[in-house]
C-alpha cells in the first residue's frame, strides 16, 4: 500500500509541486478566478460521457494495467471531483489544444495557491485530496506491484499527452448506497481574491 505524501493536509504525488502551472479557460471563468477565488471542480463522470477529444475519457479515474496480457483496471467507488491546470508554459501551446478557451491564466506560487484550496475545502465533507501531475500512460503500464490509488487518479491516455496536465482531485466520503443522493456535477469553492497568486497572462487575439 502506498504512503501517503502528505503536506499541509495534501496528498502529492510528487512533493514538491511545480512552482508554477498555467490554466486554459474562459475569460469570464479567469476573471472569476483570479478576482473572487472561484474555483469549479467537476465531476468526473461528466468527463466519461463528454464527446471532446482533449476532455473526454470513458476510463476517467480509473486505472488501466497489463499484466499477462491481459488488462486489469481499479476502480474508486467515492465521489471524485478534478481541477484541472497544466504545466506547458506556452500559452499559444496550451489554447491550441483546448479550442474553446481564450485566456490563459499563470499560478505562480502552486503550492501556496493549493494551501488555500485546502483552506476552502474545509466546509465540504471529503475524505482526500491530492494533487500531481498526470502520466499518460493508460493501459500500457505492465506491471502493478502494489495497490497505488493515485495511479488511477492521474493516469491517461497517451493520446492526450499535448495537456501535460497537472491536476487537483477532490475524492469525497463513502454516501449510504441504500439512501439517494442528488447527482452533482460541478463543485465550486470559494477561496476570496487570489490576484495575488494568479493573472490572466495571455488572450487569445
Amino acid at each position: 500500500m502506498r504512503e501517503l505524501n502528505l503536506h499541509g493536509g495534501i496528498d502529492y504525488r510528487e512533493y514538491p509541486p511545480p512552482p508554477t502551472m498555467w490554466k486554459a479557460s474562459r475569460r469570464e471563468w479567469a476573471e472569476q478566478l483570479v478576482k473572487c477565488g472561484k474555483l469549479y471542480l467537476t465531476n468526473t463522470n461528466e468527463f466519461r460521457h463528454d464527446d471532446d477529444p482533449e476532455r473526454g475519457d470513458g476510463d476517467e479515474t480509473v486505472g488501466i494495467y497489463k499484466i499477462d496480457e491481459r488488462d486489469c483496471r481499479k476502480y474508486v467507488g467515492n465521489e471524485i471531483f478534478l481541477w484541472c491546470a497544466s504545466l506547458e508554459a506556452c500559452p499559444s501551446n496550451l489554447l491550441g489544444v483546448f479550442g474553446d478557451c481564450d485566456v490563459v491564466v499563470e499560478i505562480r506560487n502552486t503550492e501556496a495557491f493549493l494551501a488555500r484550496v485546502r483552506h476552502a475545502c474545509s466546509s465540504v465533507g471529503y475524505a482526500s485530496l491530492a494533487a500531481g501531475s498526470v502520466s499518460y500512460d493508460k493501459s500500457r503500464k505492465s506491471e502493478l506491484t502494489e495497490f497505488i490509488l493515485l495511479d488511477g487518479i492521474f493516469q491517461k491516455e497517451a493520446r492526450q499527452a499535448a495537456q501535460r496536465e497537472y491536476r487537483l482531485a477532490l475524492t469525497m466520503n463513502a454516501t449510504n448506497p441504500n439512501v439517494e443522493c442528488p447527482y452533482v456535477d460541478h463543485m465550486q469553492l470559494d477561496m476570496g481574491d487570489c490576484s495575488d497568486l494568479a493573472a490572466v497572462v495571455f488572450v487569445r487575439a
